[in-house]
């Protein structure tokens, strides 16, 4: 009778034939999980980057498309008016064009009519023409179409329309119009998504693309491997050195805030936006400049810059003002508590940018974007005060700081005092009354305050010729503050709730509501897990600032504007972040970043 071997090699064959067919069904789950990422990130990117519309061009001081275009975008072949014609500083002789691909539906005879008060074009699949009505037959599917449109006088307004096979004269329909030549795909999304808003469609892809890490991290494990695992060992192989770890992210953050935000060239948006610019360009006395100077005087640099171009220099502002707010928000994700986590930063990151009224104005030269760097910049040193106090040394320069940011941001815009708060949280040390304390603190403060009052009045000298315009409060100048009481407003109950409710709801979005509520919750979590009363009034920021506009525009003539909130947002998205942050904590580092 033949004998079982004792070298092992049939158990091993056994063995292998348990586990091949595990094997090879975790390797096909795999490369299916690959697959369905793969799909599912071509969708995102394509629900993300999709807007409905041609490629504009404006072209000013020209008829004939010349030269380069002072400003590009996407939208509908259509001007009514002045308003269509923002991003031109002179409207009575300009020239536009538009150009993208036209989705047909159904095949036919097509009936374009293109309607310009002076003059005008129409391209189709290469063919010129500049007749009013123009009838062509089209096959099903996308066919390049370019519209001109020129002005030298008269009352700017073109209309485009068209009437496909069994259908009725309308206007070009945006919904089919695209400005880069879409595959079959693309449309489909577009009729399935039609009743879905724009800004809805990009956070279905945004959500997409959450679930391609999702699916890649599924297929890994599927494999037997575990990404958290090798990384975290990396992580902590490197630990040593974490400082140069987090400058390195901080400074990968900022650079990418740059490049993405270098896309949004606005046009000029009208209001304040072309007076700072000029403002810059020129610098003068001004009533209603009284506190804005500190925002001029930077704008200003940028356009020089930019070789004094005013329109280049404002937009490349923006850029760097919001990329160092978001490293700022970064900063105060950080020093929260002992432990950083990259889930905190990107929570609090996401909820800015989920505001739609943070980028409705992007690219724009106003000073609300300027306050809301300060007030950013200064609530996240007062953060690293609070982590460093047990090793302060002699100089207190968090305190500094905080003083020369608080005057920087008030002569950026009034809405600047609300820095004024951070000074009444130098009372408490380490989270007990300190007088002495805060009278050190305020020591720093003051000189801070004093150190950047005699930059801006050096500056005041030089530009303006007037040493002592600063602290200058001449007759009448009290309405500079916008705190002027109109005798012909009446306060009542009304007034209260509209602005309450109904303005600061419907202005920047409903998505705003919930960020005021999950702010405020904050404090709330800080009390419960027994954080420093720093902490708590800190986080109460928002509050204040909602409270100090209820009470401004129940009482000034003035109109509330979503970009008055500008400020405070960063501040209640990172409440937000730290309201997650306090829910709970983990101990090893490296788990906290990859979470």
């Amino acid at each position: 009778m033949p004998r079982e071997s004792n070298d092992g090699h049939g158990d091993e064959g056994r063995q292998t034939g348990r586990t091949s067919p595990r094997l090879f069904r975790a390797t096909h789950l795999a490369v299916l999980y690959l697959i369905s990422a793969v799909l599912l990130a071509g969708l995102g990117l394509l629900l993300i980057q999709d807007q409905p519309g041609l490629r504009a061009e404006y072209f000013p001081l020209t008829k004939d498309w010349e030269g380069s275009p002072i400003y590009s975008d996407i939208g509908q072949p259509q001007v009514t008016g002045p308003e269509d014609l923002r991003p031109l500083v002179s409207k009575r002789i300009f020239s536009v064009r538009w150009r993208g691909w036209l989705n047909v539906e159904t095949s036919g005879d097509h009936l374009f009519l293109v309607r310009a008060d002076q003059g005008g074009y129409l391209i189709l699949n290469g063919e010129r023409t500049r007749k009013r009505e123009y009838r062509v037959f089209l096959e099903r599917g996308v066919h390049a179409i370019e519209v001109g449109f020129y002005q030298t006088r008269g009352n700017r307004r073109l209309v485009s329309r068209w009437k496909p096979p069994g259908g009725e004269l309308t206007l070009l329909p945006v919904e089919r119009l695209h400005a880069r030549r879409p595959v079959r795909l693309h449309q489909l999304l577009r009729d399935v998504l039609t009743p879905v808003a724009r800004p809805y469609r990009q956070l279905l892809g945004v959500a997409a693309l959450l679930g391609v890490l999702l699916l890649i991290r599924l297929g890994l494990r599927s494999l037997g491997v575990h990404p958290e695992e090798r990384m975290g060992s990396a992580l902590e192989s490197h630990w040593r050195h974490p400082r140069l770890l987090y400058a390195g992210f901080l400074a990968g953050l900022f650079v990418l805030c740059w490049l993405w935000t270098s896309r949004f060239t606005a046009p000029l948006l009208g209001g304040d936006d072309p007076r700072y610019v000029y403002k810059a360009l020129f610098p003068a006395k001004g009533d209603w400049f009284f506190f804005r100077y500190a925002h001029v005087y930077l704008l200003k640099i940028f356009i020089w810059l930019r070789d004094g171009d005013g329109f280049l220099g404002s937009r490349t502002y923006w850029s760097f003002m919001f990329s160092v707010t978001v490293t700022a928000l970064a900063v105060g994700c950080k020093a929260l508590g002992p432990r950083w986590q990259l889930r905190t930063v990107a929570v609090t990151l996401f909820v800015l940018i989920s505001q739609s009224s943070i980028l409705g104005l992007a690219g724009g030269a106003f000073s609300d974007y300027t306050t809301m760097m300060f007030v950013t910049l200064a609530v996240a040193i007062y953060l690293l005060a609070l982590q460093a106090e047990p090793h302060r040394g002699k100089v207190l320069w968090h305190e500094l700081a905080i003083g020369a940011l608080t005057v920087a941001a008030i002569k950026s815009k009034e809405t600047g005092i609300i820095l004024g708060w951070l000074p009444m949280l130098f009372l408490w040390t380490e989270g007990r009354f300190d007088p002495r304390g805060f009278a050190r603190k305020m020591m720093f403060w003051i000189a801070g305050v004093t150190a950047a009052m005699l930059v801006m009045m050096t500056l005041d000298a030089w530009l303006l010729g007037d040493f002592w315009y600063s602290v200058t409060f001449e007759p009448g100048n009290v309405q500079r503050l916008h705190f002027r009481r109109d005798t012909g407003v009446v306060v009542s109950v009304s007034r209260w709730t509209n602005v309450v409710f109904a303005r600061l709801a419907s202005a920047p979005g409903q998505a705003l509501r919930y960020l005021w509520v999950l702010a405020l919750a904050a404090p709330v979590v800080a009390t419960l897990r027994g954080k420093r009363i720093e902490h708590r009034l800190l986080f109460l920021m928002p509050l204040v600032y909602l409270l100090l506009m209820i009470a401004v525009y129940t009482w000034a003539p003035h109109t509330f504007s979503k970009r008055h909130l500008y400020p405070i947002l960063p501040v209640g998205a990172l409440s937000v972040g730290a309201f997650f942050y306090w829910l709970g904590l983990e101990e090893r580092p490296w788990k906290q970043m990859l979470d």
